[in-house]
């Protein structure tokens, strides 16, 4: 394997292990190599960075829209849904 291919596989690599310990605890030795990875690769340090960011906007903004829906359905629309969900159940 060439060492541009070696280069883009261990980047690859150290993006997933790096998403991964986002939401889950990795084994020790995937956390050592991560960090060695991350103490020489400036665009895999940026993408983490970027990703972490990415995340945190999108939880506060689905928390916000989870609080204060754009639209709620009224009384009226629901049964229009619900009869329209019954007539098509009894098709």
């Amino acid at each position: 394997m060439g060492l541009l291919k070696a280069i883009k596989y261990n980047c690859l690599k150290a993006q997933q292990k790096g998403i991964q310990q986002q939401y889950e605890s990795i084994g020790f030795a995937d956390w050592i190599k991560l960090k060695y990875h991350l103490s020489y690769c400036k665009v895999c340090r940026a993408f983490l960075k970027d990703s972490i960011e990415i995340d945190s906007v999108m939880m506060n903004k689905a928390e916000e829209l989870h609080k204060n829906p754009l639209h709620k359905l009224s009384e009226a629309e629901k049964e229009q849904m619900k009869k329209a969900i019954d007539d098509t159940n009894n098709l």
